[in-house]
């Protein structure tokens, strides 16, 4: 612009037409949401609610941590009680079996004396064969006491096996 007459000269009128034509020509991107579009967007919308609804709804009725670490120390109070009902048990049955077992040898001890004095002397071959009965014996007792205390033993096993676990790896 001339300052003297204010009027634009014919250069600046042409740079200020270049530099219009310039920014006319530049494209800028445009988004047009049609309305298949928009309704697809709002049954998205409608779609998270729902879900989100959902999971609100699962996350009332689950458990929480502290929820579910009292329910196992409860679990782990009762295996553990029974675990030591069981030991308890185990040690009376086997009590029992050995005051069998000893009364069992004192009756055939009573008896083979019995037999001695009625009978009068024995013959070393029948004291032998008494003897070695009584030792049979002795070994079957021992064995069927071990065998009844196999399933005692494999139930406290299954017992504890969760709770070793639980100890080893913790949720």
């Amino acid at each position: 612009m001339s300052s003297e007459y204010g009027a634009k000269s014919l250069e600046e009128m042409k740079a200020k037409q270049r530099a219009l034509l310039q920014q006319a020509e530049k494209a800028y991107p445009c988004v047009a949401v049609t309305e298949p579009n928009w309704a697809a967007m709002i049954a998205s919308q409608k779609a998270q609610i729902e879900t989100l609804a959902e999971m609100q709804s699962t996350l009332l009725t689950m458990t929480t941590r502290a929820e579910l670490t009292d329910l196992l120390n409860q679990q782990l109070t009762i295996l553990m009680e029974n675990g030591r009902k069981t030991c308890e048990t185990m040690e009376q049955y086997r009590e029992q079996m050995m005051a069998a077992a000893k009364a069992q040898t004192r009756q055939m001890e009573a008896a083979a004396t019995g037999m001695q004095s009625q009978a009068g002397k024995i013959s070393e071959q029948f004291s032998q064969q008494l003897s070695a009965v009584t030792q049979q014996q002795k070994r079957y007792t021992k064995k069927l006491f071990w065998i009844s205390l196999i399933p005692s033993l494999l139930l406290l096993i299954l017992e504890w096996i969760p709770l070793i676990w639980q100890r080893i790896f913790p949720a």
